[in-house]
């Protein structure tokens, strides 16, 4: 029997041992939907794995940063400190007449210093032993030393000016009053040796202004000293000493070691191969305020004269300086 074609065909339940070439089709590759989810997952694991990276960029980043603060912070400090009042002249060194010292770090007029912070190798300290060195017992051994007086002072020996005419307070050992809020500035008088210095009289320009310094009226008559004196530079500076009760038994705003005076007998033709002791006047101030400049004006109440007996411009005979107190 024939059979027959239409008859239906019986299938396989099991077809999967079919392959897709054997049927001659081609399946589709089946695809998922990618859910948002899966996106926001994908991108935080990412931000976990890249944390460790921003982490370094952040921490190099606050480094160059600080680095900067600090060399920008270096460099403003050694333009070196500003003088209180922001203007201050600078020191000069004058080989005539006036100097003072310590002198400042910054070389302008304003001494500056903090109390109660004194230190073995503090500057001021340094300067002041330098400056008092040549005053000192040992350094004034030698034979060509001698004591001279108004009447008596040889022309080649060196004048004594021992260390102990400076007083008790204004040493090392008390920090030249520094520290306990009572500098000591020592002021020289310097002159060439073809000049020579008396006491000032009715023939000096300043005569009129003298007479009422106390100084000059001290030592009026007397031709072996040369009145020395120092007050407040301004008007306010003058109102300031005056309106403090100074520090000590003394009672008084301004000190004198040796007695507001210079020596004029030192500046008398000498020989000059042979050391010069620079007469000098330590000065102490007892009635200063804190975080305040104090302006000082010093002057030597004399008059100075060339070998050939003219008169030499009283601009020689005065200087300034100034102190201010740190807290």
């Amino acid at each position: 029997m024939t059979a027959n074609p239409y008859y239906p065909v019986t299938t396989v339940s099991d077809s999967s041992h079919l392959a897709d070439d054997e049927w001659g089709l081609t399946m589709p590759s089946v695809q998922y939907a990618k859910h948002s989810r899966t996106k926001r997952f994908k991108s935080a694991c990412e931000g976990v794995k890249n944390l460790p990276r921003c982490a370094v960029i952040i921490f190099v980043t606050v480094c160059v940063f600080i680095l900067i603060c600090i060399i920008i912070a270096v460099a403003a400090s050694n333009r070196g400190e500003k003088h209180p009042t922001g203007n201050e002249p600078m020191r000069v060194q004058q080989t005539l007449g006036l100097n003072f010292y310590p002198v400042p770090a910054d070389i302008s007029t304003v001494i500056r210093f903090k109390k109660h912070s004194f230190k073995k190798d503090e500057p001021i300290k340094k300067t002041m032993d330098e400056v008092l060195e040549p005053y000192s017992h040992a350094h004034q051994q030698d034979m060509d030393f001698t004591t001279c007086t108004h009447k008596v002072s040889p022309y080649n020996k060196t004048c004594m000016f021992p260390l102990l005419k400076f007083g008790q307070e204004c040493t090392r050992s008390r920090d030249y009053g520094y520290a306990v809020n009572l500098p000591c500035v020592l002021v020289q008088l310097d002159l060439p040796a073809d000049m020579t210095i008396s006491p000032i009289n009715e023939n000096s320009p300043l005569w009129e202004v003298a007479q009422t310094n106390a100084a000059v009226q001290k030592h009026e008559g007397d031709p072996s000293v040369v009145p020395f004196s120092c007050e407040g530079a301004t008007k306010d500076d003058r109102k300031m000493f005056s309106s403090i009760t100074p520090v000590g038994r003394k009672k008084k705003h301004i000190l004198y070691s040796p007695e507001d005076a210079f020596p004029s007998f030192f500046y008398r033709k000498r020989d000059l191969t042979r050391e010069f002791l620079k007469p000098a006047v330590m000065v102490q101030f007892t009635s200063l305020l804190d975080l305040r400049i104090t302006h000082v004006k010093c002057t030597a109440w004399g008059q100075v004269f060339h070998q050939d007996g003219k008169m030499v411009d009283h601009g020689l005979l005065e200087t300034t300086f100034a102190i201010y107190i740190e807290v």
